[in-house]
């Protein structure tokens, strides 16, 4: 049974697992960075911009998709292949939270409580509720979910679009 969900959707686990690696690889590079404690009043900025590799992964995957679909993947097609690879990193996420804030950086919330507390953004309690392994399990779920169908959307239509061009160049030709 698992042999047989695997092969099926062996591409769709695939590039789920490189999109927890980086996610996990950016983390320990934010750590390394100082940004979860020496400078972490920068980590809300720079953090951003893990939509890049994120946008790219996704982007990677549909044309890995297309390739083995002869070059044609219709926009439902890639849309439901972007959301079957949201759903498994959606799934796995708790557990990539976990990892992320128990053993690369188990100090980021006390850093983080403290710097929101200083700067007046924040009370203790509501720092404290915010900045928690739990409010962030759930962020990663939620958040995780609404950036996947959004990547997964702009990701399908280009696909989508770059498969019209080439047949309508094609058909000119």
């Amino acid at each position: 049974m698992f042999a047989l969900l695997f092969s099926k959707y062996y591409l769709e686990i695939k590039w789920s697992l490189f999109f927890l690696l980086m996610s996990l690889s950016w983390v320990w590079a934010e750590k390394l960075c100082g940004l979860h404690d020496i400078y972490i009043q920068e980590h809300a900025k720079y953090t951003n911009f893990m939509g890049i590799p994120s946008v790219l992964i996704y982007f990677l995957a549909m044309w890995e998709k297309r390739k083995n679909l002869d070059n044609v993947m219709s926009f439902k097609q890639a849309f439901m292949y972007g959301l079957s690879i949201t759903l498994i990193v959606v799934a796995l996420s708790p557990f990539m939270t976990y990892i992320s804030f128990t053993l690369i950086t188990p100090h980021f919330f006390e850093h983080a409580i403290q710097f929101s507390v200083k700067q007046g953004y924040m009370n203790s309690k509501d720092a404290s509720a915010y900045f928690s392994l739990d409010s962030y399990i759930l962020q990663s779920v939620f958040g995780g979910f609404i950036m996947g169908l959004i990547t997964t959307a702009i990701t399908a239509f280009i696909m989508k679009s770059t498969i019209s061009i080439q047949k309508n160049v094609s058909q000119d030709a």
